[in-house]
């Protein structure tokens, strides 16, 4: 992306704000959540805490284990974290659980766009990295492994870890991992 760094950054927050409405419409929905997901709400229930803390928390995490393979975060990186928590519990607050399983579809499509918008304009607005994405290249340039190998294990992880927790697991999040590849494969295309 060429535009200007305040313009860049603007993009980046507000695509974190997008992401995090995703990810609370996707939870509301309750169908299941995407794989990282199922770790912040697994998390979020053994520790009774919000899931926009846990989101929080579970990121710096990643962050911190990055910093110690050698990958340095941004600025970006940790003002993303924030604001996709922030919003994350905002819009938890704000919604209302669908009565019907016509309205939990409708509400969960709708949560994988938006995750999907967020999560790409993060990528284009190049103003740093998701926690998981810098763990995933700091886990690269440590040992060596394919990011291909890196990501399935971090998502396998997440979901068993997440889901020996208590975390949301359901069909929306085998077709979430099955989809968001090729989704995001195209998405960036059309912005590059």
């Amino acid at each position: 992306m060429r535009s200007s760094w305040p313009a860049r950054f603007g993009i980046h927050i507000v695509s974190g704000v997008v992401l995090g409405i995703g990810v609370a419409a996707l939870i509301d929905a309750e169908l299941g959540v995407a794989p990282y997901d199922v770790l912040t709400t697994g998390v979020a229930a053994f520790f009774g805490i919000s899931v926009g803390v846990s989101l929080m928390a579970c990121g710096a995490g990643l962050t911190v284990m990055a910093i110690v393979l050698g990958r340095r975060p941004s600025v970006g990186t940790i003002v993303a974290l924030v604001v996709v928590g922030i919003s994350v519990n905002v819009a938890l607050a704000t919604f209302t659980t669908p009565q019907t399983l016509r309205v939990q579809i409708v509400m969960a499509f709708f949560g994988a766009v938006a995750t999907l918008i967020g999560i790409t304009g993060t990528i284009v607005s190049e103003a740093g990295e998701g926690p998981i994405e810098l763990f995933m290249l700091s886990v690269r340039d440590h040992r060596g492994w394919s990011v291909r190998s890196i990501r399935i294990g971090i998502e396998v992880t997440n979901v068993g870890v997440g889901w020996l927790l208590g975390g949301d697991v359901g069909i929306v999040t085998v077709l979430y991992a099955l989809a968001i590849g090729p989704a995001l494969h195209t998405s960036l295309a059309r912005f590059e």
